[in-house]
């Protein structure tokens, strides 16, 4: 380890404070929350002090270390920003001040991220059930590695322009996508039901299935989750036995248009994917459909960013029935109306559409590599094994 650096724990620069008040002076609870996977401090829900049987809470600050003893396990940990300010939080979230003299605070935020942390913090949690607790002595003594503050600020500073990047790509594909679907929300040409333009609507069967996706040389059935609203997710199925025959029909192939048939989110019913690629080996599910689109009046490319517009989902929401298990019959869905214009403008506009596709890919891919990128710096940067010249400094000075 270089110099400068400490083998320490979080002791070294948090301690535990309390900040009580009693709910009977209070008009309103301000509850705040800490997501997991370190997602943020955030507000959960504000209700009436009336209704609160606590008689005392502890009052957030901006700055404050928190976490969730109950979720310790699920990495719910987090540093307190302006937006949960004066919030309140029970015992089950202890709060500590940062000693800014040797740690900065969005440092500590950067060491609940990694994987060496939560998995520590993991260990230390004690219990019988899924929620094991985390005792706040056992937070306090969890090891970290503490470099002087100049280089935290290096990397924090780093860690930071990679996020940048992230949200630039995000901003790319959101802005991609919205394009597709405002192009495809003004299309106009004479209503048609979508029964109309199909062949068939092929539909699978779910036998009983192994709780892991299917290897090379096994056969495997789809999940609703497979059928993305963008993209297809070969990985999201479950392997057969041997033993069991799916219906050929039923076999997953490139090019096909997908659909969902069932789900218990209304959202996630009448979702439609095109199968890029696929290994051959997967079938469809009865929860899912393969729509066959009649050739000489449209294509499956163009009906799926189609299905997906404001007027089409209005209609497929109102469609489906059930309560707890929404479902889309078959009947149901050649129900629904689409405007048709000719042929030849659909193959103009399936272009626009592939095209801004594309773009979201290209966006998607690069915060894909970017976040893969922040993962590795970050486990590289914490261990103490790689430096950041103190030449960084200079450029810092020279951006702000």
């Amino acid at each position: 380890m270089r110099n400068g650096w400490e083998k320490t724990t979080l002791g070294t620069f948090l301690s535990e404070i309390t900040r009580p008040v009693m709910v009977a002076d209070l008009t309103e609870v301000r509850y705040a929350g800490v997501r997991w996977y370190t997602e943020g401090v955030y507000v959960r829900e504000v209700v009436p002090a009336s209704e609160v049987k606590t008689k005392t809470l502890t009052i957030l600050r901006r700055g404050d270390v928190t976490y969730n003893r109950m979720w310790a396990t699920k990495a719910s940990f987090g540093v307190a920003g302006e937006g949960v300010d004066g919030c309140h939080v029970t015992n089950d979230f202890p709060i500590f001040e940062v000693d800014t003299s040797k740690a900065e605070r969005t440092y500590v935020e950067l060491l609940f991220d990694t994987s060496e942390f939560q998995a520590e913090a993991a260990g230390r949690a004690t219990g019988t059930t899924e929620r094991r607790r985390l005792k706040q002595r056992d937070f306090l003594a969890i090891p970290i590695t503490l470099p002087p503050l100049d280089e935290q600020r290096r990397i924090v500073d780093l860690i930071a322009a990679i996020d940048d990047a992230v949200d630039a790509a995000g901003v790319e594909m959101d802005a991609a996508l919205a394009a597709k679907m405002s192009i495809a929300d003004g299309v106009e040409g004479d209503a048609t039901p979508l029964g109309e333009l199909l062949t068939d609507i092929v539909a699978g069967a779910s036998p009983s299935a192994l709780l892991r996706p299917p290897r090379d040389d096994e056969v495997g059935v789809l999940k609703v989750s497979a059928i993305g609203d963008e993209r297809f997710h070969e990985e999201e199925s479950k392997a057969l036995e041997s033993s069991i025959r799916m219906p050929e029909r039923a076999r997953v192939r490139t090019g096909d248009l997908l659909m969902t048939r069932a789900s218990g989110a209304i959202a996630r019913v009448g979702v439609t994917c095109v199968v890029q690629s696929t290994a051959g080996n997967l079938f469809l599910s009865d929860k899912t459909f393969r729509l066959m689109p009649d050739t000489d009046k449209t294509t499956g490319e163009w009906l799926n960013t189609m299905l997906k517009t404001r007027a089409a989902r209005a209609q497929i929401e109102a469609l489906a029935t059930g309560s707890d298990m929404r479902n889309l019959a078959q009947a149901r869905v050649r129900m629904i109306s689409l405007p048709v214009p000719e042929l030849g403008d659909q193959g103009l506009q399936a272009g626009a559409f592939a095209e801004l596709s594309r773009a979201a890919d290209t966006a998607r891919a690069t915060a894909e590599a970017l976040r893969s990128l922040r993962s590795n710096l970050l486990t590289v940067l914490l261990s103490g094994e790689h430096e950041i010249p103190s030449s960084y400094d200079t450029l810092l000075g020279e951006v702000a």
